[in-house]
């Protein structure tokens, strides 16, 4: 014996309300997100925000730097014997500079993504301008 199931527009509404989205729906919502996003990429390439991006890449550079000079610093605290005062010196030069590195690397971090993610999509307009 076969049971039918019986499915009314009423329920099927209904059953649309509660429908929790999904990944897939989230990604159809941003249709334009793929355009919007080599359109930066395009503007980049052109020279956009080339000072920025200059900054950014020296930061950078500074953080991994200075993320270098602790590591040296930290091995020759460690290998060489010294007197303990200079001895405590390169080890909190070599902390510190550690903590000032690795806190510009992750503002370059930041900021490079700032730099490179596409510009948000506007608001939906509600209302149309009527033509005067």
């Amino acid at each position: 014996m076969k049971i039918r199931r019986h499915t009314s527009s009423l329920s099927m509404s209904v059953m649309g309300i509660f429908h929790q989205p999904t990944v897939g729906d989230r990604i159809s919502t941003m249709p334009g997100w793929g355009a919007r996003w080599q359109k930066r990429r395009r503007e980049l390439a052109q020279g956009a925000d080339a000072d920025l991006i200059q900054f950014n890449r020296r930061r950078f550079r500074v953080a991994f730097g200075l993320i270098g000079i602790a590591l040296v610093l930290g091995l020759l605290s460690a290998a060489v014997r010294m007197q303990l005062m200079v001895e405590n010196a390169l080890r909190i030069a070599a902390g510190i500079s550690a903590v000032v590195g690795v806190v510009l690397a992750k503002w370059a971090h930041a900021e490079h993504s700032f730099l490179t993610e596409p510009e948000q999509e506007g608001p939906p307009e509600i209302f149309k301008k009527g033509s005067d």
